[in-house]
């Protein structure tokens, strides 16, 4: 799994997008409605083909989504804003994801041994 961090307007989304349009059969999934529809709108303007992006609720929703076909795999964007919508805001101090290595890998690179 790849982690693509960057501030507002760094073009994070753009990224996830150019990195789902060259994996085929991949749906990227955004925190609401209107955010699948912006994104959707945005790989039609950087001439990128995607499938259509789902929103949270249609992923957690009955997989009505799904139709016929499973995605390839998902593309998440803006995935704090999904931990802070189960959360009701309640900060989170620390997450953990697994990966494909043993060793501990810190964002924070002075945490790094």
């Amino acid at each position: 799994m790849d982690i693509i961090i960057g501030g507002r307007g760094s073009g994070r989304t753009m990224e996830l997008i150019k990195a789902c349009a060259a994996d085929k059969g991949s749906v990227i999934v955004c925190p609401t409605h209107h955010m699948a529809k912006y994104v959707a709108q945005m790989a039609k303007d950087m001439g990128l083909d995607i499938l259509e992006p789902i929103s949270f609720d249609q992923l957690q929703s009955s997989r009505r989504w799904l139709g016929c076909r499973k995605p390839k795999s998902f593309y998440f964007d803006n995935l704090d804003l999904y931990l802070r919508m189960i959360t009701d805001g309640v900060p989170i101090k620390s997450v953990t994801i697994e990966g494909d290595t043993k060793d501990i890998l810190w964002l924070d690179p002075s945490q790094n041994p």
